[in-house]
């Protein structure tokens, strides 16, 4: 149903609001915000200036919902974002068996 509701609304505006709302002081606030990005796909592309500021190289769980929403935009920019991220990452989150770690805990 947020869908339909997001649709009669000018999606621009919502995609300014939101990218806006990635700098709150509130991490909930700042989790919200991507997942309805997420939930916009490719209209949520001017936001991905501030996704990509947004995402932190600790691997947080902001991190990982803002990787999602590149993912979901699929502009050659998000997806570009993607592949940096998953090279910036890439080894250092394997142990010596090569077993992969949650590097979003």
């Amino acid at each position: 149903m947020g869908g339909a509701v997001l649709e009669a609304i000018d999606s621009h505006n919502i995609v300014l609001a939101l990218a806006g709302s990635l700098g709150n002081s509130k991490r909930t606030v700042r989790e919200v915000a991507v997942e309805v990005l997420t939930e916009m796909g490719s209209k949520a592309a001017p936001a991905i200036p501030a996704l990509t500021k947004a995402m932190d190289p600790k691997g947080t769980y902001l991190s990982m919902l803002a990787g999602s929403a590149f993912q979901a935009i699929r502009t050659p920019e998000a997806l570009a974002e993607v592949k940096k991220r998953d090279t910036t990452s890439g080894s250092a989150d394997s142990n010596k068996d090569g077993d992969t770690t949650d590097m979003f805990q």
